[in-house]
């Protein structure tokens, strides 16, 4: 859904076992490469950004890149292991809650490629 080809690009088809995958949202690997915080709810990341707001934080970012907010960056930072919230139930029912999920791969088996 999200490839893009360009010319000269080649695109790979793997048939990887599930275990060997980790799954994730489009949406929260987003969050982390942004520096912001994954709720595990709309509400409490509304509950967070008004946190950043109480204490005077414009962009979610600077409590990551500055030394001022130590203890928001931890909670925010800490809030980055709900990237792989979703694996263990996908893996175990096969079903994908989110049209933008995606899985990722720590290493391709020279087995996993289709012909």
């Amino acid at each position: 859904r999200y490839i893009e080809q360009h010319p000269g690009s080649v695109v790979l088809t793997l048939k990887v076992p599930i275990t060997q995958a980790v799954f994730l949202r489009m949406d929260d690997w987003n969050k982390v490469l942004n520096l912001r915080y994954i709720g595990e709810t709309a509400e409490e990341e509304l509950a967070f950004a008004k946190k950043l707001e109480k204490n005077g934080v414009r962009y979610e970012g600077d409590i990551y890149t500055t030394p001022f907010y130590p203890m928001l960056k931890s909670e925010l930072v800490k809030s980055w292991q709900g990237l792989f919230r979703y694996d263990a139930c996908i893996k175990q029912t096969g079903d994908i809650p989110y049209p933008d999920m995606q899985a990722g791969l720590w290493c391709i088996d020279k087995q996993w490629i289709a012909e």
